[in-house]
C-alpha cells in the first residue's frame, strides 16, 4: 500500500519538475517554447516506452530485457539531470552552460 502511494506520488511530480527546471534554467522569455520541447520528450516516451515494451512481450513473451536496461535508462537520467549543475536564481536570469540555447 505504501508502495502504491509513492508512486503516485512520484508519477504526479514530474510534470511540476518538469516546468520548474525549465524555469529555473531557461527563464520566461522562452518558457513555452523550451516547456514545450521538454514535455513533448516527456509525452513521446510517455506513449513509446509501453508500446515498445509490449510489443517485446508479444514477440518474446516475457520483459526480461526491457526489465534489465530501464535501470540504466533511469541512471542515465539521473546523471543527465545532475550534469545541468546550479541554477543561478529561480526564473531571474539564464544559466550559462543553458544560455546559448535560450537565445533569441
Amino acid at each position: 500500500m505504501l508502495a502504491s502511494a509513492l508512486v503516485g506520488l512520484a508519477i504526479g511530480a514530474e510534470g511540476d519538475l518538469l516546468s520548474y527546471l525549465v524555469r529555473s534554467y531557461i527563464g520566461l522569455k522562452n518558457f513555452g517554447l523550451f516547456y514545450g520541447i521538454a514535455f513533448s520528450g516527456y509525452a513521446f516516451g510517455a506513449v513509446f516506452g509501453p508500446v515498445a515494451v509490449g510489443r517485446y512481450f508479444d514477440l518474446q513473451r516475457n520483459y526480461g530485457i526491457p526489465l534489465q536496461v530501464a535501470p540504466f535508462l533511469l541512471l542515465a537520467s539521473g546523471l543527465l539531470l545532475l550534469s545541468l549543475g546550479r541554477y543561478v536564481k529561480p526564473g531571474t536570469q539564464t544559466s550559462s552552460k543553458l544560455k546559448h540555447a535560450a537565445a533569441d
